[in-house]
């Protein structure tokens, strides 16, 4: 589902980082990217603007997500 996610305070932002890509289904899309290498490395304001993952159908999608709140 698309989402916003929620924060106390400050700004929130999320560099994603997809180690395995699923073979089918998985894809990740977002409103604004600040950057966005060909979906592989994403920067992003998951606080700001609505993202969401496709269901996979196919396969398994392993990600390192790092979250950063600057306040």
């Amino acid at each position: 589902m698309p989402h916003v996610d929620m924060v106390a305070e400050g700004r929130l932002y999320k560099l994603n980082c997809v180690l395995v890509k699923p073979r089918r289904g998985g894809k990740f899309s977002c409103e604004r990217s600040i950057f966005n290498l060909r979906g592989r490395l994403v920067l992003f304001r998951p606080d700001l603007y609505r993202h969401q993952v496709s269901t996979i159908e196919d396969g398994s999608r392993w990600l390192l997500s790092i979250a950063l709140t600057r306040h």
